[in-house]
């Protein structure tokens, strides 16, 4: 027969799983407040996503022209160089913390930051947001402009294959290889003031979303809480169960 003491013990040990069990109880109800306040960001979040996509869609276009014309004036008589510019497009990334999934219960919750590119599918998500300028996809390249008159000598001469090759420009491939220039150096103006325009609604993402980021983490701590308790609850369990085991009865 089992001691008093073990008795008592065991009595205490089933308190310890009910309180447990009552706190579960307790936290699973304050989830779904928790999880719609944090979807009351989602609106928000996804319009002032929404407006990024257009600029940096705009960007990109420009960046499909720079392409255009370097590939143009690349063949144009003593223009394009041996150098290769390639063209990236630019991106807006969305990276999002462990906090951010709903049901996250482990022990990092501002760890594996995994990101996407913002998209038209994904407006809204994640936990902040950040400009990656020619951190996307590769679009292409062109030889980059030097010229006119590129790898010239006083007298007229660029080596082609190693060899002297008297180079003839015309004044219309002077012209021409000299707009060509002049437009891309205009088209990366634009580019510029594009990207400086992402800051502003990129700026207000992200402080909506770190707002939100507060309402994450209380949830991730109500998720945690839970957890722990059953887990506890689970080890609990296992020792009343080999105190009150016949076999032990003896003994304890």
């Amino acid at each position: 027969m089992s001691s008093e003491q073990t008795k008592r013990l065991v009595v205490d040990l089933s308190q310890k799983v009910a309180d447990n069990t009552e706190n579960i109880t307790i936290l699973n109800s304050l989830l779904p407040g928790i999880q719609t306040k944090i979807e009351n960001f989602g609106p928000a979040c996804a319009g002032v996503d929404s407006t990024i996509i257009p600029i940096i869609a705009s960007i990109n276009a420009l960046k499909a022209q720079i392409l255009s014309i370097g590939s143009t004036a690349q063949n144009i008589v003593g223009c394009g160089t041996t150098t290769i510019s390639s063209v990236y497009h630019d991106a807006e990334y969305l990276y999002s913390w462990n906090a951010s999934t709903s049901n996250y219960q482990g022990s990092d919750p501002y760890g594996s930051i995994t990101s996407q590119s913002l998209s038209s599918s994904n407006i809204g998500v994640g936990t902040f947001n950040q400009l990656s300028p020619d951190g996307g996809a590769n679009i292409g390249s062109y030889y980059s402009l030097t010229g006119p008159g590129y790898e010239t000598s006083p007298g007229g001469i660029a080596y082609i294959d190693m060899l002297p090759t008297p180079i003839v420009e015309t004044p219309t491939d002077v012209a021409n290889c000299n707009a060509c220039k002049a437009a891309i150096a205009a088209l990366n103006v634009q580019i510029s003031n594009l990207r400086a325009t992402v800051a502003g609604p990129t700026n207000t993402a992200n402080s909506l979303k770190n707002e939100r980021l507060e309402y994450e983490i209380k949830r991730y701590g109500y998720n945690t809480s839970i957890k722990n308790l059953q887990d506890e609850n689970t080890r609990v369990g296992i020792s009343i169960t080999t105190l009150t085991s016949p076999a032990y009865d003896a003994i304890v």
